[in-house]
């Protein structure tokens, strides 16, 4: 986490930042090619000129909205990284990382179980995208993905799990019309401890490769 945030604390601004002007201008000459159009005098050098102009504005729209989406990423890595070197009680921490795991990847629920005594999962934190905790009986989640996770120490990603075979017929998936779910294992000596799972019950898909990372 910490290695993150410093990259992201130096990441360099993006120079083809897009302005206001430049979207206006652009409106404009797409407000006289369409005039020109409607008049059936179009200048060919003009029109391809524009059209490679209007090319190389949704590129840079598209990296925009890229890099603002890892900025929020950075912000959160930090945030987390400023919460665990915190004097905080540990359950209002551990609430707060759940907050920033949920802002990080887009899930609708976010929980943390520990292994109790026994071998079976206590949830320790249960937690939405409104920085709220779940009530107890709110506690409705795959144990199947819990379980499998703690038992091969593997995270497990599935960005449909209503339609992924690994799971076909699992009762809580079926009756809570699960989607996109991520889990994965707490190591500490080589132990796998608990688990961090994630789920999303309306959207498939959500969840990356990269956000197991």
């Amino acid at each position: 986490i910490i290695t993150k945030v410093f990259i992201g604390q130096h990441m360099t601004q993006n120079n083809s930042r897009i302005t206001e002007i430049e979207i206006a201008n652009m409106r404009n000459n797409i407000n006289l090619l369409r005039n020109q159009l409607k008049a059936g005098r179009v200048d060919e050098t003009f029109f391809n000129k524009q059209l490679d102009k209007l090319d190389n504005l949704l590129v840079r729209v598209g990296e925009a909205q890229a890099h603002q989406s890892q900025s929020a990423k950075f912000e959160a890595l930090y945030n987390v990284s400023r919460m665990l070197g915190s004097s905080l009680d540990l359950q209002i921490v551990l609430d707060q990382v759940m907050d920033a795991i949920i802002q990080l990847t887009g899930a609708e629920r976010g929980f943390l179980m520990l292994r109790d005594d026994d071998g079976g999962l206590e949830v320790r934190v249960a937690r939405n995208f409104d920085q709220q905790n779940l009530d107890s009986g709110d506690f409705r989640y795959s144990r199947t993905i819990c379980n499998t996770v703690i038992d091969s120490g593997k995270p497990i990603l599935t960005t449909n799990a209503t339609e992924d075979p690994r799971f076909a017929g699992q009762a809580s998936i079926v009756a809570q019309s699960l989607r996109s779910i991520m889990a994965t294992p707490l190591r500490a000596r080589g132990r796998v401890f608990g688990v961090v799972y994630v789920d999303n019950r309306a959207l498939s898909g959500l969840f990356k490769d990269d956000d197991l990372a």
